[in-house]
């Protein structure tokens, strides 16, 4: 399947502010109702977050957005992927998530990414049933995603 008629279907939606993506968030239910949409994907969740200079009044809608988007994700019984930009935490010397531990504690499923030379690593950081540390190596092709789990 060729890349361009893989992305017919999707629609993008980019607000330039914190508060204009939460009602983008709440109005997307009309478009999940019409039964046309089977995953939602935001896409660097914390950009906005770091944009607003944080706080507490920015920390709580993020925290809040993210709440309605879980609601939606088990409303309609459809995945929602969220992708965050991290640091490293100069006193654990742990890679973490920007916007707080709120992203961490309501996601199922936590999957780093690294990037390596000439290929890509997945990462599992939390999961229920898979074991922390697990990974796959793979490679973004001009014909979609070639790779294999990593044998421990």
């Amino acid at each position: 399947m060729r890349l361009k008629s893989m992305l017919n279907p999707f629609m993008s939606m980019s607000p330039p502010r914190l508060r204009s993506r939460g009602q983008v968030i709440s109005e997307s239910e009309r478009l999940l109702r019409s039964g046309k949409a089977g995953l939602i994907v935001l896409d660097s969740a914390t950009a906005l977050y770091r944009v607003e200079s944080g706080g507490k009044d920015a920390m709580a809608r993020l925290s809040q957005q993210m709440m309605v988007l879980l609601g939606i994700s088990r409303r309609f019984d459809i995945p929602a992927v969220i992708t965050n930009q991290v640091f490293m935490d100069i006193d654990s010397h742990r890679l973490t998530g920007l916007g707080g531990t709120a992203l961490f504690h309501i996601s199922k499923v936590i999957v780093r990414i690294e990037k390596h030379e000439g290929f890509r690593r997945a990462v599992i950081v939390k999961h229920r049933s898979e074991a922390e540390g697990k990974s796959w190596d793979f490679a973004l092709t001009g014909t979609g995603i070639r790779g294999r789990l990593k044998e421990e």
